[in-house]
């Protein structure tokens, strides 16, 4: 499973390259119930565009593991960043975020990461 935060979504669905990352994830692709509540907000209130994101596995964070390390993580990062490193985490998954905060706590804690999002 890859991981997708809600800034990467909202990137490549305003360059209108959705399509990219679905080619990129597969049927690996995945984000959180939390970031696609994100999402969704942005396209509700106008700033992103409608998008098909139905190619993205909905997952939960969910375990007492799990949940405790969101409840962590939630005091450095962002829900959705939170959410998906929980995730990725305690699932072993891949992470795709240009948050600077949330990619130094995945590497610490052994989170594949894409070289190709890496913030300056």
């Amino acid at each position: 499973m890859i991981l997708l935060d809600n800034t990467v979504l909202s990137n490549f669905a305003l360059a209108g390259d959705l399509q990219l990352l679905c080619l990129f994830a597969g049927n690996k692709g995945a984000t959180t119930d939390l970031v696609s509540a994100e999402f969704l907000r942005g396209v509700n209130i106008g700033v992103l565009p409608e998008s098909d994101l139905t190619w993205l596995r909905i997952v939960q964070v969910r375990g007492r593991r799990e949940k405790a390390l969101f409840r962590s993580l939630r005091r450095q990062l962002d829900i959705g960043e939170a959410s998906c490193l929980a995730i990725a985490i305690t699932r072993k998954c891949d992470f795709l975020s240009d948050d600077r905060d949330a990619r130094g706590i995945a590497l610490r804690e052994g989170v594949r990461l894409s070289e190709v999002l890496v913030c300056c």
